[in-house]
């Protein structure tokens, strides 16, 4: 039942793209039972590792946004074969080596040349992206119930049980808590000894990976269709209703404002005090997550197979294509690289490099879909899993 609740929402039915606003019939909720304990310190919005992408997307805020420039022609350095789909993004640390996980149930360490390191194994698939901190401690869930801490050496230092799969991926901040959604309705608020500080109770599982505001507030979103605002205490801020499940991890703007998508086929912009901003029709559900470049344009793919490019008033500027065939959906979340370039992939099997304008620079066919979101070393290469089992490096 589980697994085809998430299937719901990367199922391409439509193909739409119209530009669309409705009046707001959603609530803003601020009154939901919680279950709390103290935390000692306060969060930061600065990555905690210092490596080129420590974490799903890239940093605290989501933005997908990396330091450095991508590349502007098409290569394949290499690829690695997992015999698995590869959901998740590859993490990379200081020293370019690459952390990612494999519905094998592995998690894997590759050199930046592309060769095996070591692998460790879980209980079950894993569709969770792990998060580097200032040590080198990897951290990333399973659908065993698990999130586990994995030394670099890839030694086992500890694991946290929750009452469900692990899809979130985990948001890691400065004081060393972990933040993460299981599908047992919780986030979870771990420190950094394994300990659970906390856990806030949804109404239905939490796939949407969390983000941290500007003011510390940790934001995610609930298969219940809200996306709720939490205090670093772990009480509930607020909670804002959509009219569908929620997978999308949101992503915070430089002014605060929470951007996400939910299977209600919209886009969002809520206020950081929970109102709503704006929201746009795509033309089907939304899995992918916003991507938010330096001038402020938000980027976000649906199951419509379009990648579509917003202004931050909410307007269209363009909206890309992919494939016309059916299951080209996107839920693959843009990469913007330094200048603005776009990466994505689509349940076309290709991946795609857009400049800012929306027009095509290169497409690499890989052998299944790209749902996996890329990221971007410092030597400006991109790396991205697909479900054809293959990790791939593209660079110049």
């Amino acid at each position: 039942m589980r697994k085809a609740l998430f299937l719901l929402i990367c199922v391409s039915l439509l193909i739409c793209g119209s530009l669309a606003c409705r009046d707001n019939e959603h609530s803003v909720d601020t009154d939901q039972p919680t279950v709390t304990s103290d935390i000692t310190e306060t969060a930061t919005i600065e990555p905690v590792a210092e490596s080129p992408w420590p974490m799903f997307r890239h940093d605290c805020q989501n933005t997908g946004k990396s330091l450095f420039k991508g590349p502007e022609r098409l290569s394949l350095k290499w690829y690695f074969e997992v015999q698995a789909q590869v959901i998740s993004t590859c993490a990379i640390a200081k020293d370019g080596t690459l952390y990612f996980g494999a519905r094998d149930h592995f998690v894997y360490a590759l050199s930046p040349e592309g060769s095996f390191q070591w692998s460790y194994a879980t209980g079950s698939p894993i569709n969770s992206s792990p998060a580097i901190d200032s040590t080198g401690i990897i951290y990333i869930g399973s659908q065993d119930q698990y999130l586990h801490a994995i030394n670099p050496d890839g030694s086992q230092k500890w694991r946290c049980k929750t009452g469900g799969q692990v899809n979130s991926s985990p948001l890691l901040i400065n004081d060393g808590t972990i933040y993460i959604g299981s599908s047992d309705n919780n986030l979870y608020a771990i420190d950094s000894s394994g300990s659970i500080t906390w856990k806030y109770e949804t109404g239905d599982m939490v796939f949407s990976s969390p983000a941290l505001g500007l003011d510390n507030t940790i934001y995610f979103g609930s298969f219940d269709h809200y996306l709720y605002a939490i205090n670093p205490d772990g009480s509930l801020k607020w909670r804002y209703e959509t009219g569908d499940l929620i997978v999308s991890s949101p992503s915070v703007g430089p002014d605060g404002t929470i951007y996400f998508g939910s299977a209600d086929h919209y886009v969002y912009a809520v206020n950081p005090e929970g109102s709503l901003r704006w929201q746009y029709k795509t033309g089907d559900k939304i899995g992918s997550c916003a991507s938010i470049a330096t001038d402020g344009s938000i980027y976000i793919g649906s199951d419509d197979g379009y990648l579509y490019a917003l202004d931050p008033e909410g307007s269209l500027k363009w909206r890309y294509e992919t494939g016309t065939e059916t299951g080209k959906k996107v839920v693959s979340s843009a990469l913007i690289g330094d200048g603005d370039s776009i990466y994505f992939g689509s349940g076309d099997d290709y991946f795609y490099a857009l400049g800012h304008d929306g027009t095509l620079k290169w497409r690499y066919h890989g052998g299944s879909d790209f749902q996996c979101s890329p990221s971007l070393g410092s030597n400006g290469t991109i790396y991205v899993g697909s479900y054809d089992g293959y990790v791939y490096a593209l660079g110049e």
